[in-house]
């Protein structure tokens, strides 16, 4: 979904480049409230995109431990034997 945003402030973004106050700019919702509502540099010209839905059931949860308690292998068993020299 597209949506026209007016920035407000400059700003700059690897995909959209320099922005600057009056500029509009149509990119996808995410960066829109990105630009609007997390870094206030920006205005909806458009309706403001909906609500992204909740996290299903199988996401993971952000603070969730995610180190593992298995030893690590031996290069050993994950290498492969070094060629002999004929």
């Amino acid at each position: 979904m597209q949506v026209r945003v007016k920035m407000i402030t400059t700003c700059a973004s690897p995909i959209y480049g320099n922005m600057g106050s009056g500029d509009i700019v149509a990119c996808d919702a995410r960066f829109a409230r990105h630009l609007v509502e997390e870094i206030g540099a920006a205005e909806y010209l458009d309706a403001p995109p909906p609500a992204e839905p909740a996290a299903a059931d199988d996401d993971v949860p952000v603070d969730a431990d995610l180190s593992s308690t298995d030893e690590p292998a031996a290069a050993e068993d994950v290498l492969p034997a070094p060629r002999k020299k004929k």
